[in-house]
């Protein structure tokens, strides 16, 4: 089967979204052909080496136009993902139309706050929504009002250290 993964990633820093799509797109390149779309053109070894513990890395293809083009390209891109059997999008925003009969929306949060008439008939080209938490799925309802299923982001298991008092600071510095 092959199969088209697009990120809304810019570069392969590991956040969050960047580690789900990638988990994903993992998943689906143990048993199929994956080629793994982002608006940044990522390098294949820079992502092996940022994904080690995923076992099959996708295919980095190098045509970031597919992910962001202008309205008139909808038609195209939608006929475009016709040449895939599955498509995945990443996408905190109703995404383009699509013409394949299995594709689906990976949504980590829904920025966008109210649709059109436009975007329900884009969502309804998709099988399936799919929210990342069930926090997640509320606001999809809430703002799209889609029901979405469930799919949580893969977890890389950790070993444990040794306990000792620690005093914990989180945040993410992007340059």
């Amino acid at each position: 089967m092959k199969c088209a993964v697009f990120s809304n990633s810019n570069g392969a820093m590991q956040g969050g979204g960047v580690i789900n799509i990638m988990g994903i797109a993992s998943a689906l390149a143990d048993l199929n052909a994956v080629d793994f779309f982002a608006p940044q053109i990522l390098d294949q070894q820079q992502v092996k080496a940022l994904f080690p513990h995923f076992g099959q890395l996708p295919v980095i293809r190098q045509e970031p136009q597919w992910i962001e083009a202008p309205l008139i390209g909808e038609f195209q891109r939608a006929v475009y993902d016709t040449r895939y059997d599955t498509i995945i999008v990443q996408s905190p925003y109703v995404p383009r139309f699509t013409f394949s009969n299995q594709a689906y929306v990976v949504c980590e949060f829904p920025f966008q706050r109210k649709i059109t008439w436009k975007d329900r008939r884009r969502l309804n080209s998709y099988k399936a929504i799919i929210a990342i938490s069930e926090f997640t799925a509320h606001w999809i309802k809430h703002r799209w009002g889609v029901e979405a299923s469930l799919l949580y982001p893969p977890v890389v298991p950790i070993t444990p250290k040794e306990k000792k008092p620690y005093i914990l600071g989180v945040g993410r510095f992007v340059g």
